[in-house]
């Protein structure tokens, strides 16, 4: 929510810039106004910060799910079968590790959450947020 309440002001304040400058640009070729100077410095600053926000939202709950991870491991115990290191080796094993602790099945939701989680949380931030080549 702390990240949240900071992106959501992080982005209003890049909208609001965005849209001073549309209101400032005029039909054909013009030099830059001090105004469209100033507010085209303020918007790679913005930018930035907006950046920082959503990149630390998906680092943040990649550590969660890490967590959440370990935590299952801890209460239940290790498994020979199955890494509870992180989510990513929990996301590959979850099965085999309920059935090595000998544990009920879990509901088909749980199953689906596992792989939702890992598509929009780990998956986006390894492929695209730690791996981005700047184009």
């Amino acid at each position: 929510m702390v990240i949240e309440d900071r992106y959501t002001l992080a982005s209003e304040a890049f909208m609001e810039n965005t849209r001073l400058m549309n209101i400032t640009v005029k039909e054909g070729n013009h030099p830059l106004t001090p105004e469209q100077e100033s507010l085209h410095e303020q918007s790679w600053k913005l930018n930035v910060a907006l950046e920082l926000e959503i990149d630390s939202f998906y680092i943040f709950s990649k550590m969660l799910l890490d967590r959440i991870a370990h935590g299952i491991e801890l209460y239940f115990g290790q498994s020979t079968r199955c890494s509870l290191e992180s989510h990513k080796e929990m996301s590959k094993c979850f099965p085999e590790y309920i059935e090595a602790k000998t544990l009920s099945a879990p509901p088909a939701r749980l199953m689906e959450l596992l792989k939702i989680l890992k598509e929009d949380i780990r998956d986006y931030r390894d492929h695209e947020i730690v791996h981005a080549k700047n184009v």
